[in-house]
Order: C-alpha cells, then sequence, then structure tokens
C-alpha cells in the first residue's frame, strides 16, 4: 500500500486497506477471484465509509492459493505487481486510474469496481514475484526490476540449500528438522 501525500492518517489507511484486503481474501478463499471485485468493492467503501480512519491509499495485494497453483493479486491505483522467471518479466499489473496521471485510490469519494484490478496467475517454478509502491516502480526500468528479481532468486536458493544441509531445525527454509 502507498500512501497517498499530503492525505491525513495515509499511512494508517494504507496499512488497514492492506490488512482488510487479505482478511477478506482470507475468509472468502473459496470465491474465484473474479468473484471478489463487487464485494470487496462495496466491503471496502463501507469500511472507509462508517470508520474513523480517513486519507487514501493505492493498493496492491497478492495471496497465493492454498494449492500453490495461483497468484490472486488485487489492485487499487498504480501501486504494481511484476512477475520474474529467468530473468525476463512475464507479467506486470496495469495502472487503474481515473484519469492521466491521477490513480484511483482508496477510500477518496469511494471507488467503483472498474477502478480496481483483479488478475488470477498460474504459478510456475522460478516465479519471483515484486510488488511496491508507484514511487518504487516508477524511478526503476524493467531491465532493473529483471535484475533485482533475478539476484534475489539466486540468494534464495543459496539460503535454502544451505538450510537444508544444515543440521540444526533452527535456522530458516530447513527441511530436516
Amino acid at each position: 500500500a502507498d500512501g497517498v501525500s499530503g492525505a491525513i492518517g495515509s499511512a494508517v489507511v494504507s496499512f488497514i486497506a492492506a490488512y482488510f484486503v487479505a482478511l477478506y481474501l482470507e475468509e472468502n478463499s473459496n470465491l474465484e477471484l473474479s468473484e471478489h471485485a463487487w464485494p470487496l468493492t462495496y466491503a471496502l467503501n463501507d469500511f472507509f465509509l462508517y470508520s474513523e480512519f480517513k486519507g487514501a491509499t493505492t493498493l496492491t495485494v497478492n495471496k497465493i492459493s492454498a494449492d500453490k497453483s495461483k497468484v490472486n493479486i488485487f489492485v487499487v491505483g498504480d501501486s504494481p505487481t511484476a512477475i520474474v522467471r529467468s530473468g525476463k518479466m512475464v507479467f506486470l499489473t496495469e495502472p487503474k486510474t481515473l484519469g492521466w496521471n491521477c490513480p484511483s485510490q482508496l477510500p477518496m469519494d469511494g471507488i467503483a469496481k472498474e477502478h480496481i484490478g483483479v488478475y488470477s496467475i498460474p504459478l510456475q517454478s522460478g516465479y519471483v514475484i515484486l510488488s511496491g509502491s508507484d514511487g518504487i516502480f516508477d524511478n526503476i526500468w524493467p531491465r532493473q526490476i529483471e535484475k533485482i528479481a533475478t539476484s534475489a532468486k539466486a540468494i534464495f536458493d543459496v539460503a535454502k540449500t544451505n538450510a537444508f544441509l544444515a543440521p540444526t531445525k533452527d535456522i530458516p527454509f530447513n527441511e530436516n528438522g
């Protein structure tokens, strides 16, 4: 989540909105993602209408399915999610905007269903999923995103291999304990 500059309470709104969406997706995991768009929009509008939290935020929430076959992505505004595999970007969410350089935001005057992005992407081995604010993604080129993801995957693979070989179960990723 990315609080909109100058809006009072944006950091709180960002955290609460992301947490709210994550809880909603968890509690309604039996729904297909396309079924989430309208209920989530309605629930978020009501939540902010009747809460004390004021401010605005863009948002991206990613949830990997229980069977690990897909990642569900929920986007408001221009905080993107990218998926990189084998050093190439294979997916990037489209920004949701109200007009040029004006991302859709929560909860500014409510949000319409067409101003959110809902994606369900089949997962493949080797995928690296990166999410961030527009402030990050606006300032790095796609090739840099691919390089960051490739470096992160290499570091993760080394850490997992070393943990697997470790004799103690107190090390992250250790499958021996």
